[in-house]
């Protein structure tokens, strides 16, 4: 073939690629032009009881476009009893705003720094594939086009999240497998995934960094110790012993909760970890007092079930 003939041939594909990429553009400009935008009707109103620091860097995981601070505003418009499966930045196209989507077991929220809207999973008239892309994938959300900031096999997890109730049901499953089948209405879990979650009946459930994960009734414990390293400081009120235990130490290397069952089981939950380089927590540091004020909330709140302190206090 004739270095002229190649050269027209190339010449050719290219055009032709050239003016399906026009076609392609228009046809999205044409669609974007049509679309609709969100209207964010909620103002952000932390609820500061609700709050759960362990959440903030799970939704920071699920999404790294978004940091600490914009995840505790998602924590802060997020009930107990509701639970986030999965979050996408977004940007509308039409309007140019970034947005986050975050996708519950209830509801989808649509976002920003300052308001907020949602959905139900029952109302999404339309949610599919525009444009395919290598990190954005454009979307149509009832008629609002959006570059959703992910790859596209993480699409097709989002797509069946949001038309497939069973799907939605099985990531629920996994991601409340930690609360033993309780629903909470009080929780202290801190940045190592360690705390309690107490649920509607009482049942409390105490979380060694959501790995072991232990269920009883307030009723079934015999005691619960705030400890530094083998030290007891704290331990649950009786009338033979003071709550609070003298504590002459200065420095330890790790905080935990120990909690003695009155079937004799025994079991710990991490609060303070043991440091990279396993030195010493100062009493004066401010990691130590962070963590030691966590541990000792905690073993507070369990004392407001202590019906025996009550009746002497």
């Amino acid at each position: 073939m004739k270095i002229s003939n190649i050269i027209n041939n190339v010449s050719n594909k290219v055009s032709t690629y050239v003016n399906n990429k026009k076609e392609e553009i228009a046809k999205l400009d044409n669609i974007v032009n049509s679309s609709s935008s969100f209207t964010l009707d909620k103002e952000i109103n932390i609820n500061n009881d609700n709050l759960v620091i362990c959440n903030w860097y799970e939704y920071k995981e699920m999404c790294t476009y978004i940091n600490l601070e914009f995840a505790k505003l998602i924590d802060g418009i997020i009930p107990l009893d509701e639970t986030v499966i999965n979050i996408v930045n977004t940007i509308e196209k039409i309007s140019n705003n970034e947005y986050v989507i975050v996708f519950t077991n209830k509801r989808i929220i649509i976002m920003n720094k300052e308001k907020y809207t949602s959905v139900n999973y029952d109302s999404i008239i339309n949610f599919s594939l525009v444009n395919k892309g290598f990190m954005t994938q454009v979307i149509c959300f009832n008629n609002v086009i959006l570059d959703m900031n992910i790859i596209y096999d993480d699409l097709i997890t989002i797509y069946n999240l949001v038309t497939n109730s069973n799907f939605r049901d099985n990531l629920l499953k996994e991601r409340i497998n930690y609360l033993c089948g309780i629903t909470p209405i009080y929780q202290k879990i801190n940045k190592i995934k360690s705390g309690i979650s107490i649920g509607t009946n009482n049942e409390i459930v105490f979380h060694n960094k959501k790995t072991d994960n232990y269920l009883c009734k307030y009723e079934d414990i015999a005691n619960y110790e705030l400890m530094e390293d083998n030290t007891v400081i704290i331990k649950k009120w009786t009338r033979e012993q003071s709550h609070a235990m003298k504590n002459t130490k200065k420095e330890c290397y790790k905080i935990t909760i120990r909690v003695t069952l009155k079937n004799n089981q025994i079991f710990e939950i991490i609060i303070l970890e043991p440091s990279v380089f396993n030195s010493s927590y100062y009493h004066t540091d401010k990691t130590y007092l962070e963590y030691f004020n966590f541990g000792k909330e905690i073993i507070d709140k369990l004392e407001t079930y202590n019906e025996e302190k009550r009746k002497f206090s």
